[in-house]
């Protein structure tokens, strides 16, 4: 289900769509690496999974690559794989507002060629103010193959 051609998804989109989507909580904070978790813990939106910034988005600090290095894109596709994410799934991600975070995300995923992947307007307030409810139950992912997951390197050259 292709959510529409452009980055943005209104919160009233995916209201109208959440059970077709994979929702990812990219919550973060610069000051506080575990607040995002905590508060993902804590609520997010109804069958949201977590990506952490260090953890997954990024790839540990080396000599060079600045703060918040690229990780692996094989390991970081078989990670969306174990999220239950293959390259066609519809993927909506947020964070609490400044966008920055989730924006990685569509950024790290349409580049490995992840085709419908957008990120939710106005992040988590946008979602509060258009009547969305919040739940503190963490839902288990739905593997994907392992091809259909990492097979964007046919047609991405990184």
């Amino acid at each position: 289900m292709s959510l529409n051609a452009q980055p943005l998804v209104s919160a009233g989109q995916l209201l109208s769509r959440l059970d077709d989507v994979v929702v990812i909580d990219c919550r973060y904070s610069l000051t506080d690496t575990d607040a995002g978790e905590e508060q993902y813990r804590e609520s997010h939106i109804p069958g949201a999974l977590y990506l952490h910034l260090q953890r997954e988005l990024s790839a540990p600090l080396a000599e060079h690559g600045g703060r918040h290095p690229l990780p692996d894109p094989a390991q970081f596709c078989d990670r969306l794989g174990a999220m239950g994410i293959g390259r066609d799934t519809a993927v909506v991600a947020y964070d609490a507002a400044g966008m920055a975070y989730a924006a990685r995300l569509w950024w790290m995923m349409t580049g490995l060629g992840y085709t419908n992947v957008r990120v939710l307007d106005g992040g988590l307030p946008a979602w509060l103010s258009a009547g969305g409810e919040l739940t503190d139950v963490i839902p288990g992912p739905l593997p994907v193959s392992a091809h259909h997951a990492s097979g964007y390197a046919d047609t991405v050259d990184i």
